[in-house]
């Protein structure tokens, strides 16, 4: 079984997404769906090295509450 090596809390993990550069937007100038944002901004802190590779992220419900998102 795998030991996770940290925990990334809801809200430092929402610190960062939103610290991030905006995004280029997609054809035709739109922005992409805002899920595609958040697996995007998770993977380039991962890539950069700011969220380790194996750490432990927050639960679905805590970070749409920090980040003051819809689950839906």
């Amino acid at each position: 079984m795998t030991q996770w090596t940290s925990t990334v809390g809801a809200t430092q993990l929402a610190r960062q997404l939103q610290a991030q550069q905006p995004r280029p937007t997609g054809p035709a100038g739109r922005k992409p769906p805002a899920y595609r944002a958040l697996a995007d901004g998770v993977r380039l802190l991962v890539l950069e090295g700011r969220v380790p590779v194996a750490a432990r992220l927050p639960a679905e419900r805590e970070l749409a509450l920090a980040l003051s998102v819809s689950r839906t």
